[in-house]
């Protein structure tokens, strides 16, 4: 009975930890986005927009973030194709990467930001992509489609990013 119950309780452990573990790494790929704002000069007026495609932690972390810096961006949970249009940056989840022809559709090659959970969506039109290798969470960069979208970036981009083009 004792090796059952410290069992569960191990379990129990592992679940936790792996649970903050998840945490902060979406915690993590929020404030990537976040820093991202600073590395691209935007043509917006108002204040930038960030949409989040579905139900995601990250949702949830840029709006702690957007709080926290004094409301200097909005972040939207897109969930239906017309939230898209207004968007600067669109974080895609590995969840919703099947969406990313929707999305490139709906923005028509304007100056929007990319960034998804799948290197391989690269190939297809996002311009930034998280990975986690190991303990680390590294970002790729697709130059040529960042360059196609129009978005004028800093170099510093390049430097702090893996640049591979596809």
């Amino acid at each position: 009975m004792k090796t059952v119950l410290l069992s569960i309780c191990l379990f129990a452990i592992t679940l936790g930890s792996a649970g903050q573990k998840a945490k902060k790494l979406e915690d993590l790929k929020a404030l990537y986005i976040f820093n991202f704002t600073k590395l691209f000069n935007w043509e917006c007026q108002s204040n930038l927009k960030i949409g989040v495609i579905g139900n995601s932690q990250v949702l949830l972390s840029l709006q702690e973030i957007s709080k926290r810096t004094n409301n200097s961006f909005d972040v939207i949970k897109i969930s239906q194709q017309k939230s898209i249009e207004d968007c600067n940056i669109i974080y895609i989840p590995s969840s919703q990467s099947r969406n990313l022809q929707m999305i490139k559709s709906t923005i028509n090659n304007s100056a929007v930001l990319l960034v998804s959970d799948e290197v391989p969506l690269l190939n297809k039109g996002a311009g930034i992509a998280f990975n986690l290798e190991g303990d680390k969470l590294k970002y790729y960069i697709n130059k040529t489609n960042l360059d196609l979208s129009d978005l004028a970036y800093n170099s510093k981009l390049l430097h702090l990013g893996e640049v591979i083009d596809m």
